[in-house]
């Protein structure tokens, strides 16, 4: 079976790179064996395609054991912009009443 590890609250993360500190703020991180999803939440009437950039920063700087593969994830309400779903970015774009129907 594989270990999942969810982290539900938001938290901040300080990692060093190059001698600097960044500050990663990560919405849900799950960790598999060999994956690892970032999870992005977003709650806004419209989420236009500069989210794709935000993520794709995050994992720029994210510092993880060369056995994961880091994967994107997409959670969301509102309304996707356009090129969202056509720019194959994210591994998942789930709908978070999805989620929840999921969950119950």
């Amino acid at each position: 079976m594989i270990f999942v590890t969810l982290i539900i609250e938001l938290y901040e993360s300080r990692i060093s790179c190059f001698s600097n500190f960044v500050t990663l703020i990560i919405d849900l991180l799950i960790e598999t064996r060999y994956t690892l999803y970032v999870c992005e939440i977003k709650f806004c009437k419209k989420i236009d395609k500069s989210v794709i950039a935000g993520v794709s920063q995050k994992m720029q700087h994210l510092v993880f054991p060369n056995r994961f593969t880091v994967r994107p994830i997409l959670i969301y309400e509102g309304e996707l912009g356009p090129g969202i779903k056509d720019s194959d970015f994210f591994s998942g774009i789930i709908r978070f009443e999805q989620l929840l129907y999921r969950l119950s």
